[in-house]
């Protein structure tokens, strides 16, 4: 009668429901996850966008503003130079 010997390593182990459930539900939270920092991403890249885009419209207006007080300055020096 020959015993039969199982072989190391070719065993395969039944997964139970909960497992299957586990790694199911491990499955949705890492895509959820991941959503979520896609979400986060892009969330951050239309602010730092946005930031940029006010950040150069202050500087076209304050460009703007020094300009025209430095040719009131001008002016103001010229008329006090002729009186």
């Amino acid at each position: 009668m020959k015993e039969s010997m199982p072989q190391e390593g070719c065993k395969r182990r039944r997964v139970s429901t909960e497992e299957c459930r586990d790694n199911s539900f491990n499955d949705r939270l890492i895509d959820v996850l991941e959503k979520n920092a896609n979400m986060l991403n892009a969330r951050m890249e239309a602010q730092n966008t946005n930031c940029q885009l006010e950040r150069d419209q202050r500087k076209d207006y304050n460009d703007g503003l020094l300009s025209a007080l430095n040719k009131i300055s001008d002016a103001l020096t010229k008329i006090a130079d002729k009186l």
